[in-house]
C-alpha cells in the first residue's frame, strides 16, 4: 500500500490477521533516528548499475523500525502494544533530480509571494505556501530557508516498511512497484464500475453495494487476463464500453417465432466474443442462433 495506510493501528491490525505488509514510509516526518540513519555513510549496500527492474535505485540500507500502538479492548481497557517492522531506505539519483525540480518550482513560487504578499490571497494555490513563513497580522511573508534545507536533505530517498524478514530488498521493491495495479483497480471500481457515489445509508445495503462492485471488478480482471492470453489488447474503458453498450432485443410478431435484433455491438465487442469462443450473431437472429452463439441452454 501507499503511505496513507501506514499507521501503527493499521499495521497492528494486519499482523493480527496473520498477514504481511509492504507499505511506503514517510521519511520526512520520521524522527531524528531515521535522519541519522540517512546521514550515516556506513551500512549502505549497492545495487547494480541498472537498478532493480523498472525501479531506479542505486543503494539501500535496512534498519528496524519500532513504534508503540495504543489499543482499546472491548471492555474499554487501554493498552499499548509494540510493533516492529523492517525499514528499507532506498536512494535513487533519478528521484533526487525529480525531488529537486519539484521543490525548486515551489521555492520559486514562495519567493514570488514573499516579494509580493498581496498575491497570497488572490492566486494562492495548493503547495504555494509550502516554503513560506506567513505573518497573518502584518500581512507579510518570507521564504522558510530551514524548511527548504530539510526537504533537500531527503532528496532521492524513499522508505518502505515490511514485515516479512525473508524478503530480499529486490523482492520488497518489486512488490511495492506493483502498487500501480492496485491503484488502477481502485480507479476502475470508482470510475468505470460506478462504486462511487454510493446512494445507500444502511450497513447491509452499503455492504451489498460494494460486494457487487467487488465481484464486478474480479470478473473484469479475469476477462482482461483471458483477453491478454488470447492476444487481445483493450483498455479497461474499451472493454466496459463494449460490454455495456451491446444490446440484443427481442422482436415479437403474432403467431411467429421471436426474432432477436443485435444493436450497438462495436468491433471491440466482436473481438471479446471471438476471444471467449462465442459465435458471431447476425443483425437478425432466431432463438436457436442466439443459444448456439452465446452457449445458452435457455433464453
Amino acid at each position: 500500500a501507499d503511505r496513507g495506510l501506514n499507521s501503527g493501528a493499521n499495521l497492528l491490525a494486519i499482523k493480527k490477521l496473520d498477514m504481511q505488509y509492504v507499505i511506503a514510509y514517510r521519511l520526512r516526518s520520521a524522527g531524528d533516528d531515521v535522519r541519522q540513519l540517512i546521514a550515516d555513510k556506513t551500512g549502505w549496500q549497492s545495487y547494480n548499475a541498472n537498478g532493480v527492474g523498472n525501479v531506479d535505485v542505486s543503494r539501500y540500507k535496512i534498519a528496524t523500525e519500532t513504534r508503540m500502538v495504543r489499543t482499546v479492548d472491548d471492555d474499554g481497557t487501554v493498552k499499548r502494544e509494540t510493533i516492529t517492522s523492517n525499514l528499507l531506505i532506498n536512494y535513487s539519483a533519478r528521484r533526487a533530480r525529480k525531488d529537486a525540480y519539484d521543490r525548486q518550482r515551489l521555492v520559486g513560487k514562495a519567493e514570488r509571494y514573499a516579494e509580493n504578499p498581496s498575491l497570497l490571497k488572490s492566486d494562492m494555490r495548493r503547495g504555494g505556501k509550502s516554503y513560506l513563513k506567513i505573518d497573518a497580522n502584518k500581512l507579510t511573508a518570507e521564504v522558510d530557508t530551514q524548511r527548504i534545507e530539510n526537504a533537500e536533505f531527503f532528496d532521492g530517498y524513499y522508505g518502505i516498511v515490511y514485515s516479512d524478514e525473508s524478503l530480499t530488498p529486490r523482492e520488497v521493491l518489486s512488490i511495492h512497484h506493483s502498487l500501480w495495479q492496485i491503484e488502477e483497480s481502485f480507479r476502475i471500481s470508482k470510475s468505470l464500475l460506478k462504486a462511487r457515489p454510493c446512494f445507500h445509508w444502511t450497513e447491509t445495503r452499503i455492504r451489498g453495494h460494494f460486494l457487487i462492485c467487488f465481484l464486478a471488478l474480479v470478473l473484469h480482471r479475469l476477462l482482461e487476463l483471458e483477453l491478454v492470453n488470447k492476444g487481445v489488447q483493450l483498455t479497461a474503458e474499451e472493454i466496459i464500453d463494449a460490454l455495456s453498450t451491446a444490446e440484443l432485443s427481442e422482436a415479437i410478431s403474432a403467431g411467429t417465432a421471436s426474432i432477436y435484433v443485435k444493436t450497438k455491438a462495436n468491433e471491440h465487442f466482436e473481438m471479446i466474443s471471438d476471444a471467449l469462443g462465442l459465435g458471431k450473431l447476425a443483425r437478425l437472429s432466431s432463438a436457436a442462433d442466439v443459444k448456439r452463439a452465446l452457449h445458452l441452454k435457455e433464453i
